[in-house]
């Protein structure tokens, strides 16, 4: 994400950042699998995550999104 004069780049971190990326996820699913239905298109989401030590207990599952996965 640019600094405010646009010239460096920093980090972010946290749902806000996280947001994009898992609703992409569903989007790549529900492409895939046209007839999914929103639990069904969770329910991949969450079954495909990464166990991550450092995000036990943190989030839901635990673990990382996993496009990949589903």
């Amino acid at each position: 994400m640019p600094n405010n004069a646009g010239t460096k780049y920093g980090s972010c971190s946290g749902t806000s950042m996280a947001t994009p990326h898992v609703a992409g996820a569903c989007a790549l699913h529900a492409a895939s699998n046209p007839g999914a239905i929103a639990e069904q298109i969770k329910s991949a989401i969450l079954g495909s995550a990464i166990p991550t030590a450092s995000l036990s207990g943190a989030c839901v599952t635990g673990g990382r999104l996993d496009v990949g996965g589903f």
